[in-house]
C-alpha cells in the first residue's frame, strides 16, 4: 500500500515538473514569435518549437515508466540525440539572423542563403523526428517486473582480467603502429579503426566491472585517474573532444545503471555544461574564438552546422539538377553495402563521406554525412519517415529484449555501447550504427569468450560460466 503511495505521489510530481518545464517552453515560444516580424523567420521558430516539444513529451512519458530521469534508456538517448541535432542549425542561424561570416560553413557562406530556404529543407528533419519519436512508442513497453543489474548480476574477476588485458593488447597494438610505417597501409587503417572501438566496448565493461566492485573507494581513485588522463590528452590535441564527450556520458549511463540515478536538476545541469564546453572546445581548437566581437558567435561552423550544411548542399544540387547521376549504387544502399567487406564486391565501395567529397571537390576532413543527407539523395522525405519508423521500432524491440535480461553482463555493455554509438545515425548514416554491431559488439564479445573458454580449459578451476 505504501510502495503504490509512493508511486502515486512520484507521478504526481514528475507531471507537476513536465507541465512546468511545457509552459516555459510555450512562453519562451511565443516570447520569440511575437518579437520576430519576419514569417520565414516566425516558421523557423515554429519548427524549433515543435522539436523541443517532441523531445519533452519523449522525456516526459519515459520519466512516467521508471519515475526517474531516463538517462540510461536508449530511446531516450536516440531521440533527444537526434532532436539536438536537428535543433542546434535552425536556432542558431535564427540567433545570428541568418547572417552568415567567415567563421560559418564554407557551403552555407557561399551559397548565401535564405530563411525560406532552410524553412524549405527543415522538412527533412520534421519527418525523421516524427517517424523515429513514433517508431520507439509504438513498440516501447514499460515492464513492470524487471531484473535490476545492480542487484543480481554477479561478475566474474575473471571478466576485470580479460577487459584490461584486450584493452593493453589493442592499446600496445595502437603504439607499434604509430612508431612503425605500418599505419600508412590501408587495410590497417580499417584494422585500427575497429580496434578503436573494440577498445571503447571493454572500456565500458571496466566501467561496469568498477561500479559494481566492492572496493568503491579504489575505483573512484581508479576512474578518476583515468578521466584525469583522457581530459589531459584531449587538452594536449592527442584525442578528440567528441572521444571524450563520448566516454563521460558511458560512465554516466553505466553509473546510474550499477549504483544510483541522478535527479531532474542534476541530470539537466550536467548537460549542460558538458553541452556548452563541447561547443567551446570545438572554437577553441579550431582557433574561433578569436572573432569573438566581430561575427556573430552563433553563425560559427561546428559539428551540427556541417551535418545539416551537407544535407542542405546536396538538396540545393538535387534541386538545381547538378547532383551527379547515376548515384553509386554503393552510396543509395549503404547501409547494407557498408557490411559486405570490399574484397567480396564486385563494385566500388564508396563510403558517404568519400563520395559527398568528390562531388565538392574536397579531400578534407569534417564533413559529416548522416541519414538526413541519405534521405535528400534518396526518396526524400518519405523515406526519412520509414527510416525513422523502422530505426525507433528497432531500438524499441532491443530495449525491451534488455530490460527483460538486463542482469546479464555482456548485454549491459552492448547495450550501453550502442547507446551511445546511436549518435552516428545522424552524423554519419544508419549504416553505421549496423556495422558497429556487427562488426564491434558481437566481435567483442565473442573475443571475451573465447578468452575465458581458453582460460577454462588451461586452468585447473572449473569453468567459468558465461553471463
Amino acid at each position: 500500500m505504501s510502495e503504490m503511495k509512493s508511486q502515486i505521489n512520484k507521478i504526481k510530481l514528475i507531471n507537476f515538473y513536465g507541465c512546468i518545464w511545457l509552459v516555459l517552453l510555450v512562453l519562451f515560444f511565443l516570447f520569440c514569435y511575437l518579437n520576430e516580424s519576419g514569417i520565414e523567420e516566425r516558421k523557423i521558430i515554429l519548427i524549433v518549437f515543435f522539436l523541443g516539444f517532441l523531445g519533452l513529451i519523449a522525456t516526459w512519458r519515459l520519466s512516467l515508466y521508471e519515475f526517474v530521469p531516463p538517462i540510461n534508456n536508449i530511446g531516450f538517448i536516440l531521440i533527444s540525440v537526434s532532436i539536438l541535432y536537428s535543433i542546434y542549425p535552425g536556432l542558431s542561424f535564427w540567433l545570428s539572423d541568418f547572417q552568415f561570416s567567415l567563421i560559418s560553413d564554407n557551403r552555407l557562406l557561399s551559397k548565401k542563403v535564405k530563411a525560406w530556404e532552410i524553412v524549405e529543407f527543415y522538412d527533412f528533419y520534421l519527418y525523421y523526428i516524427v517517424g523515429l519519436t513514433i517508431g520507439y512508442f509504438i513498440f516501447q513497453k514499460p515492464l513492470s517486473k524487471v531484473s535490476k543489474f545492480k542487484d543480481q548480476v554477479f561478475i566474474p574477476p575473471i571478466y576485470l582480467h580479460i577487459s584490461i588485458s584486450l584493452y593493453i593488447f589493442i592499446e600496445l597494438f595502437f603504439l607499434v603502429t604509430t612508431l612503425t610505417s605500418l599505419s600508412n597501409i590501408y587495410f590497417v587503417q580499417q584494422l585500427l579503426h575497429n580496434l578503436n572501438q573494440l577498445q571503447f566496448f571493454y572500456l565500458i565493461s571496466i566501467f561496469f566491472i568498477g561500479l559494481t566492485n566492492k572496493d568503491k573507494r579504489f575505483w573512484n581513485v581508479v576512474i578518476s585517474i583515468f578521466f584525469l588522463y583522457e581530459f589531459g590528452s584531449m587538452i594536449l590535441l592527442t584525442t578528440g573532444r567528441t572521444y571524450f564527450y563520448l566516454l563521460i556520458i558511458s560512465f554516466l549511463i553505466c553509473y546510474t545503471l550499477c549504483r544510483k540515478n541522478i535527479s531532474y536538476k542534476s541530470a539537466i545541469l550536467f548537460f549542460l555544461i558538458l553541452f556548452i564546453f563541447f561547443l567551446f572546445w570545438g572554437m577553441l581548437r579550431v582557433k574561433q574564438l578569436q572573432y569573438l566581437g566581430s561575427y556573430p558567435i552563433f553563425s560559427a561552423s561546428n559539428e551540427f552546422t556541417s551535418i545539416f550544411a551537407t544535407g542542405f548542399d546536396l538538396f540545393d544540387r538535387k534541386k538545381l539538377g547538378i547532383l551527379p547521376e547515376p548515384i553509386p549504387f554503393s552510396i543509395i544502399y549503404n547501409d547494407l553495402v557498408l557490411l559486405i567487406p570490399s574484397q567480396f564486391l564486385s563494385i566500388e565501395k564508396w563510403s558517404l563521406a568519400q563520395w559527398y567529397k568528390q562531388i565538392i571537390g574536397s579531400y578534407s576532413s569534417g564533413f559529416g554525412f548522416g541519414v538526413i543527407a541519405q534521405g535528400v539523395i534518396g526518396a526524400g522525405t518519405i523515406e526519412l519517415l520509414l527510416r525513422g519508423l523502422i530505426t525507433g521500432s528497432i531500438f524499441a524491440l532491443f530495449h525491451n529484449y534488455y530490460k527483460r535480461n538486463s542482469n546479464r553482463f555482456w548485454l549491459n555493455v552492448i547495450y550501453v555501447y550502442i547507446a551511445v554509438r546511436s549518435y552516428h545515425i545522424m552524423r554519419s548514416g544508419f549504416g553505421y550504427i549496423v556495422y558497429d554491431i556487427f562488426y564491434v559488439a558481437i566481435p567483442a564479445v565473442l573475443i571475451a569468450l573465447l578468452y575465458v573458454k581458453l582460460i577454462s580449459i588451461f586452468s585447473k578451476k572449473s569453468s567459468i560460466k558465461p553471463i
